[in-house]
């Protein structure tokens, strides 16, 4: 940064810790989709060699499931849900101990 005098200084370089360091950290983006944008992408952290992912509607009915391969350590996956009606909708993951359920809304644009 430069300084009102006009003499450059640097500042001190700081460490956070994010959720995401936590191996039981998950995302989706984006939350909100709609035709156009239909493409859900997942990043997640897994042991396992597979895992089974889950959309539920708000009603907590099951709507559908996919079996995804993955590789132990960070993943990055996506999945196509344009045949998704408008609602609000949770997925759900089966290799994590905690049950953490991730929302999202397909919305008419």
């Amino acid at each position: 940064r430069v300084n009102t005098d006009g003499r450059f200084t640097y500042s001190e370089v700081m460490e956070e810790q994010t959720d995401c360091s936590s191996r039981n950290s998950w995302q989706i983006y984006p939350t909100l989709l709609h035709p156009g944008n239909a493409e859900l992408a997942i990043n997640l952290f897994t042991k396992e060699n597979a895992l089974l992912l889950t959309i539920i509607d708000q009603f907590g009915r099951k709507i559908k499931s996919i079996q995804s391969e993955t590789l132990a350590g960070w993943n990055k996956l996506s999945w196509n849900i344009d045949d998704l009606p408008i609602g609000m909708y949770y997925l759900h993951r089966s290799d994590i101990l905690i049950k953490r359920a991730l929302p999202f809304v397909v919305s008419k644009n």
